[in-house]
């Protein structure tokens, strides 16, 4: 029984890390060593990046209001300018283990690129574990339709139960051609289905035939029309997956979980940013919510079976 005076727990709470992680690599696009260190985070406090290779420690929020996005990777902007980018395979994990509360600290610009997906971040996260706190898990209700279109291009939000991402994408090379698919979230089928699909880098023949000795083993190479042997797919359709992942990440930037259906067609980088930018801009095609765990339908009480009554004049 609770105690008179005590606050009640929430009925599913906010989640951080429970112990800190550190792990080290190299960013893709400066190709410098990166370390980085994931923390624990107090309630509410969000996903949070510390460059600490600079004075002071600056912080740069994970937020939609601080992202830039580029056909290379999503990045965010503190007020001070300062910046870090490639988080969108982090705040995809983050998202798809429910970590509400992290704090990331770099010493450099830039995320390790890892094997080019989430899973890398996954595997961090579940050895770190996570600890249920004291305050509730709120998440983004959409409310109303919402979309962007830019070009062939369009990303929408309608009302949904849970988060269901629908995908489609095309690319010129024929080894890749046009993917579709749609996937419900949960925990387990983001491990499993989405985290492992790696960035795709496209690469003229000419030019990978001066660098293949140190083609990066973080991408799945495409020469040309044909996708290089070296590193095998993981999945016949890794390459809208991959984009269903990183959709995942920038999604989180919204500042939580999303309850909704997310449907992209043809997205060019940074449309999910910008349709959070719209999305927010309209008071009345959201709302936030605290989430309640699901309730098992009550079982009609027993019924007393009906007493047999002698007939008069038995």
């Amino acid at each position: 029984m609770e105690k008179p005076g005590a606050a009640s727990s929430p009925d599913v709470p906010q989640r951080t890390l429970k112990n800190a992680i550190h792990c080290s690599g190299i960013g893709r696009h400066s190709g410098a060593k990166i370390a980085m260190t994931l923390r624990p985070a107090p309630p509410d406090l969000g996903i949070v990046f510390s460059r600490i290779d600079l004075n002071h420690r600056p912080w740069i929020p994970a937020s939609w209001e601080h992202a830039v996005a580029n056909a290379a990777a999503t990045g965010l902007v503190n007020e001070s300018g300062v910046e870090v980018t490639g988080i969108e395979h982090l705040m995809s994990a983050l998202s798809g283990c429910t970590i509400d509360n992290a704090m990331i600290e770099l010493d450099g610009p830039e995320l390790p690129a890892m094997d080019g997906s989430a899973a890398p971040f996954v595997f961090l996260l579940e050895c770190a574990g996570s600890t249920a706190q004291n305050a509730p898990r709120r998440a983004l209700e959409i409310r109303s339709p919402i979309q962007i279109s830019e070009g062939r291009g369009s990303v929408t939000l309608a009302p949904g139960s849970g988060l269901t991402l629908d995908v489609a994408c095309e690319s010129q090379c024929t080894a890749v051609g046009q993917q579709a698919w749609a996937v419900t979230l949960d925990k387990q089928t983001y491990k499993r289905e989405v985290s492992r699909a790696r960035h795709f880098d496209f690469l003229d023949p000419a030019d990978d035939a001066e660098c293949q000795e140190g083609r990066p083993d973080n991408a799945v190479t495409v020469l040309g029309d044909r996708i290089a042997d070296d590193l095998p797919l993981r999945f016949t359709n890794e390459f809208v997956r991959h984009q269903t992942q990183c959709m995942i990440g920038d999604l989180y930037l919204a500042g939580g979980p999303v309850i909704g259906l997310a449907t992209v067609r043809s997205a060019k980088p940074g449309m999910m940013i910008r349709l959070l930018e719209k999305l927010f801009s309209d008071t009345a095609a959201w709302s936030w919510r605290d989430l309640a765990r699901p309730r098992r339908p009550s079982s009609p009480e027993p019924r007393e079976p009906a007493r047999k009554t002698a007939a008069v004049g038995a």
